[in-house]
């Protein structure tokens, strides 16, 4: 068995200082399939923060009877640690590991750990970055991290049965750079978790302008992101760009006629004669024959011009609070804001795109 010990500098990111600290540990193996019954963990790769530097460690079995001795060692590393970060581990790599410790008569306590697995974090962005697939790779691509090594960890079971035979160096090179990779760009893969804050960012200094038409409003500002790249993000009625700590885009305005419907609709009455409706105290004079109790859907006021979206929410009403809302029809789900000097301020605006980007 071999423990392989490689060391890198510190990199100054409030990111990795939250998530990688002194109890925290990235973890990454290497099998010979999936099936942990008859197949083994051949490679486990592990990153530690140290004396403020990275410490990553290789435990390689350099044969299939090696695997007891290669555990042995990991876990040793690994007893006086919390956190385990990986990458699909939650379904893979601590289920395999958990496996073949109870297959050579030990025991590995993963649920004495707490897990952090980034798989899962890219998942709950998949809104916002709308990625092909959201393999370690693809992420990696979409983040601008640059790989050396150019095989899959299917590709490597062929390799590493050769080195077990031959004990080849040009093999075990292979191994470990491609584990080496996967654990130390986990590192990096902690820049994923900023897209999580998109949904709860807070958005200042907000300035705006209409275009000539008035059918579109141009806005840019500032926000408590600090994204490393930049994405583009479209949703009913606005396509913004965030990039880093910006956040620039449009929002368009629907021209119509919509309805805005009284709640009180039982202060009214409906004059047959005229089809209109009328306060009550309006219409005293009026005879009993001619007039009857408005029903919801006939009291309404109609009012033309240029309208945005509410955003859906069943806690509507307070998003805008003393704002008319108004509906194409009674039944109609879809509500609108009348796009006046009402709403058209920095406050209103920041909370309204603060409204959309939540529910993404």
């Amino acid at each position: 068995m071999k423990r392989v010990v490689n060391i890198y500098p510190k990199i100054e990111s409030k990111t990795y200082d939250k998530y990688f600290t002194e109890d925290t540990f990235f973890l990454d193996i290497e099998t010979t399939g999936f099936q942990a019954s008859y197949q083994i963990c051949y490679l486990i790769g592990c990153m530690f923060y140290k004396n403020n530097q990275y410490e990553l460690v290789q435990y390689l079995a350099e044969n299939e009877d090696d695997e007891p001795a290669m555990l042995e060692a990991f876990l040793n590393d690994i007893s006086t640690y919390h956190t385990i970060i990986t990458f699909n581990g939650d379904m893979f790599d601590l289920p395999f590991l958990k496996k073949r410790f109870e297959i050579n008569h030990m025991v590995f306590h993963t649920e004495l750990f707490h897990s952090i697995d980034l798989f899962k974090i890219a998942k709950k962005c998949k809104r916002v970055l709308q990625l092909p697939n959201y393999k370690q790779k693809t992420i990696e691509h979409f983040l601008r991290i640059n790989r050396e090594d150019q095989y899959n960890g299917g590709e490597l079971i062929s390799i590493y049965k050769q080195y077990a035979a031959l004990f080849d160096p040009g093999k075990e090179k292979l191994l470990l750079l491609h584990n080496a990779e996967d654990v130390h760009y986990m590192l990096y893969l902690l820049d994923i978790t900023e897209y999580l804050h998109i949904k709860d960012c807070t958005i200042e200094s907000l300035t705006f302008s209409t275009t000539e038409n008035d059918t579109e409003i141009y806005f840019e500002g500032n926000t408590d992101l600090n994204l490393p790249v930049s994405i583009s993000l479209s949703a009913n009625p606005m396509f913004c760009k965030l990039e880093k700590n910006k956040i620039q885009g449009t929002l368009h305005k629907t021209e119509g006629t919509f309805l805005y419907f009284f709640e009180n609709y039982k202060d009214y009455i409906f004059v047959e004669t005229e089809k209109i409706i009328l306060p009550k105290l309006l219409g005293s004079t009026i005879p009993k024959e001619m007039k009857r109790q408005a029903k919801k859907e006939e009291c309404f006021v109609k009012k033309q011009g240029l309208f945005i979206p509410a955003i859906q929410s069943k806690k509507q009403e307070s998003l805008y609070p003393g704002k008319r809302l108004f509906r194409a029809e009674y039944k109609s789900k879809d509500s609108y804001l009348l796009a006046d000097n009402d709403i058209l301020n920095n406050q209103f605006l920041s909370s309204y795109i603060q409204n959309i980007l939540s529910k993404l």
